[in-house]
């Protein structure tokens, strides 16, 4: 499965995405700044495929946030989300390079936007929001929230998201930290997305397979 994952995203991320300020370009080399980190080995297999974009100075700032934009325009291209929704957000207008992607999550059905009609695309994505989005995306039932008292921090994560937290949770596509805090307040780091996004293509095709 891996290996078809990482052929299908290369193929779909050739168009072009930028997941930082600076204008970013394919790393042809190994990164500068990933010896050593967590995450590694997954990070250096999508610089090495083209799926993951370093920056100008051979850099891949894998602990830098990702936006909710960002993440979902990852999300929609990974998946192969194509179709619209007609979408109406008080913060994101139609010349807005986001707008797209966010019709294409909006009609897949695992974005919603806010109550009062805003997206907050410039937004940092956190832990609880990637969750609950993966957990639409990849079709998990509802996890059972009685097993998130095991964090300690389980009095921080939000009851909209609870349901998709234990979801990605028990399906071991996301993990806590090793203190026993699962931080779903916190920022989704560029690592963390590129871990995430890749257990969930893989939980999902191995189940249509």
């Amino acid at each position: 499965v891996k290996k078809g994952l990482h052929g299908t995203l290369t193929g779909l991320l050739g168009l072009g995405m930028t997941l930082g300020a600076v204008s970013p370009a394919f790393a042809a080399q190994p990164a500068k700044d990933i010896n050593g980190h967590w995450a590694e080995k997954q990070l250096q297999e999508w610089v090495n495929q083209g799926t993951l974009k370093g920056f100008e100075e051979g850099t891949v700032r894998p602990n830098q946030s990702i936006t909710r934009a960002e993440f979902i325009a990852l999300v929609n291209r990974i998946f192969g989300y194509t179709e619209s929704a007609q979408v109406q957000f008080n913060d994101l207008s139609s010349s807005n390079w986001a707008y797209t992607d966010v019709a294409k999550a909006v009609k897949a059905g695992y974005v919603q936007g806010y109550q009062d009609q805003t997206i907050h695309p410039s937004a940092d994505v956190t832990r609880q929001e990637a969750a609950a989005m993966i957990a639409k995306v990849v079709g998990l039932t509802a996890g059972q929230t009685d097993s998130l008292i095991t964090f300690k921090d389980a009095d921080r994560i939000a009851a909209w998201s609870k349901q998709g937290v234990a979801a990605v949770l028990e399906s071991k596509i996301m993990n806590g930290y090793p203190d026993q805090t699962f931080e779903p307040q916190k920022s989704l780091t560029r690592a963390e997305a590129v871990v995430l996004i890749d257990a969930a293509f893989a939980k999902k095709t191995a189940e249509t397979v």
